[in-house]
C-alpha cells in the first residue's frame, strides 16, 4: 500500500512538473485569463526586473532622454493613461519633453512586483506591475499627485511596452 501510494505521489508530482514546463521551481503567485476562456498561471519573476523599472524612473527623473531611449526596446510601445498610443524611443521622448514642459513631472516608484507568464502563443514573458506616484505642478502653480498602475513588458532586459491608468490622489 505505501509504495502504492508514493507511486500516485511520484506521478502527480511529475504530471505538476509536466504542465509547468520549466517552471517546476518558479512560485506561483496568480493566474492570468486570456479571452478563450483559457487561464495560465503567473510565476514569481526575477527581481533584477524591479531594479531596471526603478533605473528607468530615474532617468524620468533625471530627464535623461538618451538612456530612456537605449532602456526602451526597438520596437516600444506606450499606451497613455488617456488612450494615446506611443510607438517608439523618438515619440516617447518627445511626449515626456512636452509633459515635463508644461507640467514640472516627477516621478516615485511606489511598488513594483516581477511576473512571468506564458503569452497566448505559449512564450514566456517577463512583466512588472507597478506602483507609481507622478507629480505635475501646472503652469498656474497647482500641484497634483496623481496614483498610476503601470504593467511593463520587458523583453531582454528592454522596456518593450507600457500600459498606464492613472487617478489622482485625493487631497
Amino acid at each position: 500500500m505505501r509504495s502504492m501510494v508514493l507511486g500516485v505521489l511520484i506521478a502527480a508530482l511529475l504530471s505538476v512538473g509536466a504542465l509547468a514546463g520549466h517552471h517546476e521551481s518558479k512560485v506561483v503567485i496568480g493566474v492570468q485569463h486570456f479571452g478563450d476562456g483559457i487561464t495560465k498561471p503567473l510565476y514569481a519573476g526575477n527581481q533584477a526586473n524591479v531594479a531596471i523599472w526603478v533605473d528607468y524612473i530615474q532617468a524620468h527623473n533625471d530627464r535623461d532622454f538618451d538612456k530612456i531611449a537605449a532602456m526602451n526596446a526597438p520596437d516600444f510601445k506606450g499606451v497613455a493613461a488617456h488612450g494615446e498610443v506611443i510607438r517608439g524611443s523618438e515619440a516617447h521622448s518627445a511626449f515626456l519633453k512636452t509633459w515635463i514642459e508644461t507640467q514640472q513631472t516627477t516621478w516615485k516608484v511606489w511598488w513594483a512586483i516581477a511576473n512571468d507568464g506564458e503569452n497566448e502563443d505559449g512564450e514566456m514573458e517577463e512583466w512588472l506591475a507597478t506602483g507609481t506616484l507622478v507629480t505635475t505642478t501646472n503652469p498656474d502653480g497647482a500641484t497634483v499627485t496623481a496614483y498610476e498602475t503601470i504593467d511593463v513588458l520587458l523583453e531582454n532586459g528592454k522596456v518593450r511596452l507600457l500600459n498606464v491608468a492613472s487617478q489622482q490622489m485625493p487631497e
